[in-house]
């Protein structure tokens, strides 16, 4: 059977040893296919010419039964312990893989310029991240017809009220806290506020048609959601969310009957700057009602992050991919420290079990078919399989790809797939160890032993 490892005999002579095994052979061996080659060119020649070979006064038999006997003997020194470290090898070395990515995975949601701030990127939109625009101390809030408040108190500033939005539950607007966070079609939250009068009680006085109205001061703090409508390619603005205080201050008029329908108490007493006046004791000291607002848009940004998750998932597969290629990078040492303990486990394999390599489609599939154990990249030498199915950085490169990426980490399913056909090789290997223990002789010697006889029957009597 043709393979790499077989140029590479002196290399694996000395691996076992950085697994805590004994090297197989102290001294220098001879690649199977070289050894072999030559040996039977040379026996063929005193096969054909043994009148010239008798006259010969020595020959170099001595010396390719020797390289062939102690290839016979490293090869068939390769077995269970060997085959035990390298499970072990590749588990570790995987193991520390899969760490690498996992804290990869916690490097993206916590990427400051991703906007992320810490949520799972396959966990439904309703998550809150660590930090958004309402659970970060004060914030001013702006008048919602826009402009500034007036300088109502002289200072020569615009009385701007202030509060903290944290101390209202806002869980209906995560998916649109996280849009704003990302800036997903140009989000952006604030605050703003309008006041306005509420009219609680209207008595007739019975004097010239006049009624007795009493008004009391509402104070409306809004959360207001701004973003690029990609439908009317114009920006919008919603509220949200509702924080209405009623109380704070009050006046009473007289408006004549034939006014009532008509009379708009903001011509009375302006409602903004008694709200600015009065921010400190309302906010203090009246208990607000708290509403969800825009349902439509709400639902329609909850659709919306759905499939902004997905992009980020299939982002962060291909960053995976992409910094196992680059030189350097943990990923990428990591990926081929994992691909060269399983070229090495491969090629062993194939060194000790050559036969059963031909022959047992079960073993051969675990080696090179789509149920072989997974390097960590790609290889010239596994040339047997398409490539997205045995390596762990085409797996990665190929969901970054895909249209609609599965709802949860492939993480959750490539790891036990990792271990499992680990697991499985060990096994049939043993297994066919065990067999052959039984049966007429280590398969290694298939490499030497046909070989050596044909040496033997060559040398000149």
């Amino acid at each position: 059977m043709a393979h790499e490892g077989e140029f590479l005999i002196n290399y694996l002579r000395e691996f076992p040893h950085q697994l805590g095994q004994p090297m197989l052979a102290t001294g220098r061996l001879s690649s199977p296919k070289d050894w072999m080659a030559g040996a039977e060119a040379y026996a063929q020649l005193f096969e054909e010419q043994p009148v010239h070979g008798a006259a010969m006064l020595s020959t170099r038999h001595g010396l390719l039964i020797n390289a062939g006997t102690e290839l016979d003997t490293a090869l068939t020194g390769i077995g269970k312990p060997l085959f035990a470290a390298l499970h072990t090898r590749y588990l570790a070395d995987w193991a520390t893989l899969k760490l690498l990515i996992e804290q990869s995975e916690s490097g993206w949601r916590t990427d400051l310029n991703r906007g992320l701030y810490g949520i799972d990127l396959w966990g439904a939109p309703e998550q809150e991240p660590t930090t958004h625009y309402l659970k970060q101390g004060e914030k001013p809030v702006v008048p919602c017809a826009g402009g500034q408040w007036g300088d109502y108190d002289g200072n020569g500033a615009s009385d701007t009220p202030y509060v903290d939005p944290a101390r209202w539950n806002h869980d209906v607007l995560r998916p649109l806290l996280i849009a704003d966070n990302m800036n997903v079609d140009g989000a952006n939250i604030d605050l703003c506020g309008e006041g306005s009068w509420q009219l609680y009680s209207e008595v007739f006085t019975g004097l010239g048609g006049y009624y007795e109205r009493k008004y009391r001061l509402q104070s409306n703090v809004y959360v207001r959601y701004t973003y690029w409508d990609t439908a009317t390619s114009t920006v919008k603005s919603e509220k949200i969310h509702g924080h209405i205080f009623t109380g704070g201050q009050e006046f009473t008029v007289l408006v004549r009957g034939v006014d009532r329908p008509t009379y708009n108490p903001n011509n009375t007493q302006n409602p903004q700057e008694w709200m600015a006046k009065r921010w400190g004791y309302v906010q203090g000291n009246i208990t607000p009602t708290n509403y969800p607002m825009a349902d439509a848009l709400r639902t329609s940004v909850r659709t919306r992050m759905v499939q902004v998750l997905k992009d980020q998932q299939k982002q962060f597969y291909g960053s995976i991919a992409a910094r196992m290629a680059q030189g350097g990078d943990p990923l990428q040492v990591q990926s081929k420290q994992l691909t060269g303990t399983w070229l090495a486990w491969q090629t062993y394999v194939a060194l000790e079990l050559p036969l059963s390599v031909e022959h047992d489609e079960h073993l051969r599939a675990q080696l090179y078919g789509d149920d072989s154990v997974l390097a960590g990249q790609d290889t010239l030498l596994n040339v047997e399989v398409a490539p997205v199915m045995n390596d762990v950085q085409d797996m990665y490169s190929l969901f970054s790809l895909a249209a609609a990426p599965p709802a949860y980490n492939i993480l959750t399913d490539l790891a036990p797939a990792v271990t499992s056909r680990a697991d499985r090789l060990k096994a049939t290997v043993d297994a066919s160890l065990d067999a052959q223990a039984t049966s007429g002789g280590p398969e290694a010697s298939a490499w030497t032993e046909a070989t050596l006889l044909r040496l033997r029957l060559s040398m000149p009597q």
